[in-house]
């Protein structure tokens, strides 16, 4: 069993940070901080046109990397942290 953390930010599928999409951007700094890795989802809802990204890492990593996350997303999105068992992986272990 490893404990980590769950980051998960939900954004506005037009939301924009220097004209890239802002939940593009999101992931991209999450890689280059070498975060575990980022999964994005788009609403099924064509009408609520949201974008959730999903961070998973160990929880000082995940902490770490809020700052900026909130940087980013300012009062455009939803910022939320859990803690999470991680009970398999794909990635190569660190």
């Amino acid at each position: 069993m490893n404990r980590a953390a769950e980051l998960t930010v939900v954004v506005g599928e037009r939301d924009h940070h220097h004209h890239v999409p802002l939940y593009a951007e999101i992931v991209r700094r999450a890689h280059r901080r070498g975060l575990a890795g980022a999964s994005v989802f788009r609403g099924a809802d064509a009408t609520a046109r949201q974008v959730q990204i999903v961070i998973v890492d160990a929880e000082p990593r995940v902490r770490a990397f809020l700052p900026e996350v909130r940087e980013l997303s300012g009062a455009h999105g939803v910022v939320t942290v859990r803690d999470v068992e991680v009970l398999s992986t794909l990635l190569g272990r660190r």
